[in-house]
């Protein structure tokens, strides 16, 4: 056993990937490893090898107080389809927590366990759908219960059917008619589909198989390891060229084009919802032929994917049923990697008690003295509440507020990211974060690429100087794929359109246009912004990148010069001047004159520093870090002690985190200037 966490890390999931049997000895000792992402990493390998050994370790980590070893445990006695398991299973179908019980009452339909059946009743008929958290658990209810095949609850599926028309619609009639192809929509199912499925499944006996078996394909490294150690070229919301009049529907004289082209795959954003399964799955299946990967629309369970329906939805994160009703039909389709899902970071769905008690863990017992708050001052309670104080320009909970936000969503993310892939070996979930919407929460960006396989900004063109530094941004200074949905709408010129392709080699290592009509080499319904010189410029780098594919795999940055930007800020003060942005441009602009005066420069955050990370660079660069803590003032002066360069502009460390002005610079001793008081320009 290695004494460097990240190399634990890396060997439980490669033995997991590489799934022989003879490392379950080890693997089942891991499960009480120090570290709780080799817990969790070992957890799921033992649910992909199906190790029944495993099953006795696993029960004792249904008992963890730590709730992601207990959800990841649940899972993983489904997946393993032992029916020793079912006893501790069935007790925690009804834990509090939505994480435990919704992956026990997934687990016991893995396991057709007949004694959930009571239970799994209950909740569907004390349900309420128009609560976000209690429909998920009804949805996996019912899913559970068509794998367990109990004929004698087929009346009440029916009567459920019968009882709503909440089916995801298609915008072709008006947001009318159901969606024709379930597999590849962002719309939850409903009620309706999602009784209409279990119908079936009890028709035919349920379940033929007791737990998740994985398809030996995803052993191979390319496949399992797909985006996070390979450069991509994405060609998305590609259907409407892969179905254009004169090309065969299953892609069969389309995809040709897009891997002369230098591409690796398609990124089928927003789906084939108006397509049949039939069609879209020969284009899937091609796709695979073909070699190159495929990546679709995750099913969710957030406005407005749910509207006009459900106005009340659970925290942003993956809908299980859903996915695990797509996972079964892609389980022969090793084109297909993986989800996304994009727009805006997530509202914050989360109650006063929530609140409460994340306060209490990070500002202590006497949190209403420290922020300020008189005794009766009620906590935020609802969305409402929290958008409220997010958007107040002063609060003496906006900080708290924002903090706590970047925590509830990687919370729900990181579950999110451990289930579907402890459900299918090595799938992704990525993100697109679009418009200025780049920094929302204090703590959240840079972080949450530890979490899901890939996140990153969206762009309405690709060849800005700015676009590389939002793909710098969501590395944070590490090796990470940056999902980039850049569109292709307007290029001043054909050099800009180079530029454009070229900064994905340098900066993203996972480029995806949106969409493919933007740039295909011949004209379509498209043409008011489509350029015949695009599709050339892309072929010549993207091929380029296929010669020096193993040059450009997601590498470590070489830079011994880092960009520090403060999420804090740009939470508080970005929206004082909306007008484009002006945090970001500030940013932005620091970095491109560093590239321009030849200085490679990483672009990290103040929220994710530590003493082994600044420990990298010789020189750091603080663009106006107007709020800095104290902690991360305290990690600038010892690493300026220990000789590091530290540049810096504007009001740099002159606000607390509240955001309060203080007396002076928190970093004034590092400056040698103090601070006096602001004057403003004068006539």
């Amino acid at each position: 056993s290695s004494d460097s966490v990240e190399v634990r890390r890396s060997a439980t999931l490669e033995l997991g990937r590489i799934g022989n049997k003879r490392a379950a000895p080890t693997l089942i000792k891991l499960l009480d490893d120090a570290d709780e992402q080799v817990r969790v990493n070992a957890t799921m390998a033992l649910a992909w090898m199906q190790e029944k050994e495993a099953v006795p370790a696993l029960i004792g980590k249904v008992k963890d107080k730590n709730i992601r070893i207990k959800s990841r445990a649940l899972q993983a006695l489904g997946q393993i389809g032992d029916p020793s398991a079912i006893p501790f299973i069935l007790e925690n179908i009804n834990d509090p927590d939505p994480f435990v019980s919704e992956n026990a009452i997934i687990s016991a339909g893995w396991l057709k366990a007949t004694g959930a059946v009571p239970s799994l009743m209950k909740i569907i008929e004390s349900g309420n759908p128009s609560v976000g958290e209690e429909r998920l658990q009804m949805y996996a209810a019912i899913r559970a219960l068509g794998h367990i095949g109990d004929k004698s609850i087929a009346p009440k599926l029916e009567e459920l059917a019968a009882s709503t028309n909440d089916f995801p619609r298609t915008r072709m009639s008006g947001m009318v008619d159901p969606i024709p192809n379930l597999y590849a929509t962002p719309q939850g199912y409903g009620l309706r589909r999602y009784s209409e499925q279990p119908l079936k499944d009890i028709e035919a006996g349920g379940k033929k198989t007791l737990g998740i078996s994985q398809p030996s394909y995803l052993a191979n490294k390319d496949r399992f390891f797909a985006l996070q150690k390979n450069f991509n070229a994405f060609a998305g919301r590609a259907e409407s060229i892969i179905k254009a009049p004169g090309f065969n529907e299953s892609g069969i004289t389309t995809l040709p084009h897009l891997l002369e082209a230098g591409f690796t795959g398609v990124h089928n954003a927003w789906g084939s919802q108006d397509s049949t399964p039939e069609s879209y799955f020969k284009m899937v299946k091609t796709a695979g032929e073909f070699g190159l990967h495929w990546i679709d629309v995750l099913p969710i369970n957030t406005f407005p994917y749910r509207s006009p329906f459900y106005t009340d939805n659970r925290q942003n994160g993956v809908e299980k049923t859903g996915a695990d009703f797509v996972l079964d039909a892609m389980h022969d389709m090793p084109a297909f990697i993986g989800f996304w899902s994009e727009e805006t970071y997530p509202e914050i769905k989360a109650n006063a008690t929530d609140f409460e008690a994340w306060l209490l863990d990070n500002y202590g017992t006497e949190y209403r003295k420290k922020l300020g708050l008189n005794a009766d001052e009620p906590l935020p309670a609802n969305v409402g509440e929290f958008n409220d104080i997010r958007i107040t320009i002063v609060h003496p909970l906006k900080t708290p507020v924002l903090e706590f936000g970047a925590f509830w969503i990687k919370k729900y993310w990181q579950e999110t990211q451990d289930w579907l892939t402890s459900r299918r070996k090595g799938c992704v979930y990525t993100y697109s974060i679009s418009g200025l919407h780049y920094a929302s929460y204090i703590g959240l960006t840079g972080p949450v690429g530890d979490i899901i396989t890939s996140n990153g900004p969206e762009d309405y063109q690709s060849f800005g100087r700015d676009n590389a530094f939002f793909m710098e941004m969501y590395k944070d200074g590490k090796a990470r794929p940056v999902m980039s949905e850049f569109y292709n709408m307007y290029t001043p010129s054909t050099s800009q359109e180079i530029r454009g392709f070229a900064q994905h080699l340098m900066h993203g290592e996972c480029f995806y246009n949106f969409k493919l009509s933007h740039i295909f080499k011949y004209p379509n319904d498209d043409n008011w912004i489509w350029d015949n010189t695009r599709w050339d410029s892309a072929r010549t780098i993207f091929n380029k990148a296929q010669k020096i594919k193993e040059y450009i795999a997601v590498p470590e940055s070489a830079a011994n010069v880092a960009q520090i930007c403060s999420e804090a800020s740009a939470c508080h003060f970005d929206e004082k001047s909306p007008i484009g942005g002006r945090w970001y441009q500030n940013q932005a602009a620091m970095w491109v004159a560093l590239q321009q005066a030849h200085i490679p420069a990483d672009v990290i955050w103040a929220e994710t520093i530590n003493p082994e990370r600044l420990s990298k660079y010789n020189v750091l660069v603080l663009a106006d870090a107007k709020s800095l803590t104290e902690a991360q003032s305290s990690l600038l002066k010892e690493w300026v002690k220990s000789g590091g360069t530290l540049v810096v502009t504007g009001s740099t460390s002159l606000f607390d985190n509240m955001p309060s002005v203080r007396k002076n610079y928190m970093l004034a001793d590092l400056f040698g200037v103090d601070y006096l008081g602001f004057t403003g320009v004068k006539d």
